[in-house]
């Protein structure tokens, strides 16, 4: 459950409060708002926001969310890369839509591509009769 020294908790971390009582499953979440240092500037008191209200804790009772990311999120608006939407154009984008050489596989609304089954056509075989 711990997954490093609680002197790394940080802001806006989402973390689980401890309790005696209760089963780990039923503790609650919660938000790290504010970091309240001891008389010796080590963390001691942590204020946290529930879905109830906030309340302080002491750092021995907040615990880590279990594959919580210890790095900081990406920002996803750095990562992307614009490019030329006249020069991303293929020629095949631009040929007439009503060609039936280029119809798409139909697909249901989960993305899979729908088959039509092949049909045994009894009639049009010939029957051999031993």
């Amino acid at each position: 459950m711990f997954l490093g020294p609680l002197s790394e908790l940080r802001l806006g971390e989402i973390v689980l409060i401890g309790d005696d009582i209760k089963k780990r499953i039923h503790w609650p979440l919660a938000k790290v708002i504010r970091l309240l240092p001891g008389k010796d500037g080590k963390i001691r008191i942590v204020e946290l926001k529930t879905r109830t209200g906030t309340m302080l804790r002491p750092i021995q009772r907040v615990y880590y969310l279990e594959g919580q990311s210890t790095e900081p999120p990406d920002d996803p608006l750095n990562d992307c890369t614009f490019t030329n939407p006249i020069s991303s154009i293929s020629s095949d984008m631009l040929s007439d839509p009503n060609d039936s050489s280029s119809v798409l596989p139909r697909e249901s609304r989960h993305g899979r591509v729908i088959k039509t089954p092949e049909k045994l056509d009894l009639f049009n075989q010939a029957l051999y009769v031993f």
